[in-house]
């Protein structure tokens, strides 16, 4: 039996889209006295990497993911995903078979709803039935699950701003207000500094890459010095609308440490980025406005003869 390579990323991301799509799966129930009436009971997840499964015909599952396997169903499951392997389905009851770069063999089966084939095929021998539709390619049911895994991914990285706003609050609270006033008080020359850092430095990387000796300072600026500029900037930018927020609406002095104001600032920043057309450009703006603001005053605090992050 020959089975069909798959990447492993691949791999992960069907498994979380089977859960998004499998029916029933986040109420599932193995109690018979939560069940009502003759209604087929629903049995567990039954997830199987890089292996073969068997299901006998007395088993009961929500959801059967195989990944680069084989699998024997005779069973019933609701939802069974095959994804770069194979299936043999005899005398199974299903809800929904999703097949990708996969293959299947059915026989004497019953297939409550949709077939989904995404490079893939199946045959059907004696006794097949199947209630719902056959479909090749990706369906936007089937997708739903990229979906649930960006919510959470956004309101993981969310909830990460906030905590960083709230930790540089009290870490260096001087520091980020002193960027904040550089880049409200002094926004041209904010502007320009934007322009040498976010221009320039990328510039700088390009031309030091070729060369032996410039292959980890370019590389290492794009991967960790221009990401950890963009990520301070944008705090910076989120504490400084947010000390302006507060003292607008109590009209009160500073706090020593600005904790209101970077949660308001943040929040609202993350906010204005869900706002359709313009959303995209709030965060590149500000994490590079406030990079900016940071090390100009940083600039200026040396020429001083202080960092400027230190409370004076």
């Amino acid at each position: 039996m020959s089975t069909r390579r798959s990447h492993p990323a691949l791999a992960a991301i069907t498994i979380a889209c089977a859960l998004a799509v499998a029916p029933g799966v986040f109420a599932l129930t193995t109690n018979p006295s939560q069940r009502g009436g003759d209604a087929p009971p629903k049995g567990g997840v039954v997830i199987r990497l890089d292996g073969d499964l068997e299901v006998p015909p007395e088993a009961v599952h929500a959801l059967v993911v195989v990944v680069e396997g084989r699998a024997e169903i005779a069973g019933s499951v609701e939802t069974v995903v095959i994804v770069g392997g194979s299936a043999v389905l005899s005398g199974a009851r299903v809800g929904e078979l999703v097949l990708i770069n996969a293959s299947a063999d059915l026989v004497d089966t019953e297939v409550a709803g949709d077939i989904d084939l995404i490079q893939s095929d199946f045959t059907e021998g004696e006794g097949v039935r199947v209630l719902g539709q056959i479909r090749r390619g990706p369906r936007h049911h089937f997708l739903r699950g990229f979906w649930v895994f960006g919510i959470f991914l956004a309101i993981g990285f969310a909830v990460t701003l906030l905590i960083a706003g709230l930790v540089a609050a009290t870490v260096t609270p001087h520091g980020v207000r002193m960027a904040g006033h550089m880049l409200s008080d002094e926004f041209p020359k904010t502007v320009l500094w934007t322009l040498l850092l976010w221009i320039g430095l990328p510039l700088a990387a390009v031309l030091l890459i070729p060369t032996v000796i410039g292959i980890p300072m370019g590389v290492g600026t794009f991967l960790f010095v221009l990401p950890t500029l963009g990520f301070l900037g944008y705090l910076i930018t989120g504490i400084r609308l947010g000390d302006w927020l507060v003292g607008r609406w109590r009209h009160a002095v500073e706090q020593p440490r600005p904790y209101r104001a970077a949660l308001l600032g943040v929040g609202l920043l993350l906010l204005l980025g869900l706002v359709p057309f313009v959303g995209g450009l709030v965060a590149p703006l500000a994490g590079a406005l406030g990079s900016a603001a940071l090390v100009a005053s940083l600039w200026q605090g040396i020429q001083g003869g202080a960092t400027g992050l230190e409370p004076a």
